[in-house]
């Protein structure tokens, strides 16, 4: 979010000034020191400027300080938006990526979108690659969607343009580990009514393509449990497919769109472990 606040910031101050420049680049320089026009709190054109930020992902902040470094790694994302707009390289030569040019116009655009419409509170740097080539997709196709991709690979972050690989977010990739619902399978537990479980491992995951999403439920004899998919709106999480019948065992087979998702496993009575099979598109 802090990376988002600057990229906003330098948007802003573009529109205001009529264009690009050098200045564009820098953040708080006039209230940081003054008396000093050169010097800024920190610097999306080379955020390693300021002594302590943070410019290639390999090498992020991983410690506890800075709530996990949510302003020290900022200059990640900071430069992937900074050469997406200008082009260019890495400023230490990190990666050997040349990343074209789209200008401020469409880049403002496409990570407010990706902002707006696709990242949650949840997201992280994966996500975010994701999220603004998926942006840019919408608003320019193609060629600009690319110039996103390439922007993230000169600052590390993981990923491909036409496979985003898993993350912490995302449900492992099909193997010979099934259970017997058939897909992937997630091990939970509930214990009493009105107990509640989100899976994948408690959180939500990522889908970039339309197709089934498939979820089967297994669960104690003695108890009700009840199963649900749910998709982010942009604002929320809407349910969009449901199982409620009365035993643990509940299945569901929902076609939707690319977006996050994420499965709820309720008790309406009744405790004990389930097994829960996953597949996606």
């Amino acid at each position: 979010n802090e990376a988002f606040s600057d990229i906003m910031a330098s948007a802003a101050q573009a529109w205001k000034a009529g264009g690009v420049s050098s200045a564009t680049w820098k953040l708080a320089e006039d209230v940081w020191t003054p008396s000093d026009p050169n010097d800024a709190m920190r610097y999306m054109d080379d955020p390693t400027a300021d002594g302590q930020s943070y410019d290639y992902y390999p090498t992020r902040y991983t410690g506890n300080q800075d709530n996990g470094g949510v302003h020290l790694n900022s200059g990640i994302a900071n430069l992937a938006f900074k050469l997406a707009v200008t082009g260019g390289t890495h400023p230490r030569g990190k990666t050997n990526v040349n990343v074209p040019a789209l200008g401020m116009a469409k880049v403002e655009q496409i990570f407010y979108r990706a902002l707006t419409t696709y990242l949650t509170s949840y997201a992280d740097f994966e996500d975010a690659r994701n999220a603004t080539a998926q942006a840019a997709t919408d608003l320019y196709g193609a060629s600009a969607a690319s110039a996103i991709h390439a922007a993230w690979d000169a600052v590390g972050v993981p990923g491909t343009q036409n496979q985003p690989p898993p993350d912490n977010n995302d449900p492992p990739p099909p193997d010979d580990n099934q259970d017997q619902c058939g897909g992937v399978p997630y091990a939970g537990s509930l214990s009493g009514k009105g107990a509640v479980q989100y899976q994948p491992g408690g959180t939500y995951y990522y889908s970039s393509k339309s197709g089934t999403h498939a979820g089967c439920l297994s669960g104690p004899g003695s108890a009700d449990f009840d199963l649900y998919l749910l998709k982010w709106n942009g604002n929320g999480w809407t349910q969009v497919a449901k199982s409620e019948g009365e035993t643990s065992a509940e299945s569901i087979s929902y076609n939707g769109g690319a977006g996050y998702y994420v499965w709820k496993v309720s008790s309406w009575s009744g405790s004990g472990g389930y097994s829960l099979g996953l597949t996606t598109p």
